[in-house]
């Protein structure tokens, strides 16, 4: 199904065009392209319902704290080799970050990491700085094209469960648009599409708790700049 293919049967199920009796006007296929890309710019808001991950990669450069990537709506983990040994990242907040004392400009094995949405993607801070030339693993979830033409084959994009997905979702739309009352069935039909799609690649919210009471818990100069790469006996 390419997504012109994909307008008109929108169109039908929203009742805007009577399938069989009319046809879908040039003007009619210019709207629905446009709101067809305006909703896939749009699943990067949170990318709760985007369901499919990715997993690039970046080049660390020496001394070098923030790093750009586009497309990069959710980042759930980051991670370095050298030579067959994986060093994952810890994930801390923005207050911390920025905010927690530290020592800047230390290279060393990065051990930490902050990101931040901006326009176009995502900037990924990661500290220490880099004391080597690394590559980045990344797992995430990256924005959909939203610069879809008419003769586009979708199947190339999306499976067959999402692209009925986007075409329940643009016909709500294209109502919305032409200010009709949606069908009942259609809104019945995607609310239950879109109970299903976050479970297809859920969250992961598993946490890790630093107790207060155990014995190798002090906090120092060395646990403030060196987080992440300590041991325990």
């Amino acid at each position: 199904m390419n997504a012109q293919q994909l307008v008109n049967y929108a169109f039908y199920l929203s009742g805007i065009v009577a399938r069989d009796l009319e046809q879908v006007t040039a003007p009619q296929c210019t709207d629905g392209l446009f709101w067809l890309n305006q909703i896939l710019a749009e699943m990067s808001i949170t990318g709760r319902f985007i369901p499919y991950y990715d997993h690039p990669t970046f080049d660390m450069v020496i001394g070098q704290e923030m790093y750009f990537v586009p497309g990069l709506v959710e980042l759930d983990a980051i991670a370095f080799t050298i030579q067959s040994v994986r060093f994952p990242l810890k994930k801390i907040n923005r207050k911390f970050y920025f905010g927690a004392p530290r020592v800047n400009n230390i290279t060393s094995l990065p051990a930490s990491y902050y990101t931040e949405r901006v326009v176009g993607g995502t900037n990924i801070y990661i500290y220490f700085l880099p004391v080597d030339n690394y590559t980045a693993y990344l797992t995430g979830r990256f924005s959909f094209p939203s610069n879809l033409t008419s003769g586009q084959d979708l199947t190339t994009l999306f499976d067959q469960f999402y692209i009925s997905y986007l075409m329940y979702l643009l016909a709500v739309r294209l109502c919305s648009w032409y200010t009709i009352p949606c069908p009942p069935i259609v809104l019945s039909q995607l609310e239950r599409l879109e109970e299903q799609l976050p479970d297809l690649n859920y969250q992961d919210l598993t946490i890790s708790k630093l107790s207060t009471l155990q014995k190798n818990n002090t906090l120092g100069w060395a646990a403030v700049n060196f987080p992440g790469w300590t041991t325990t006996s």
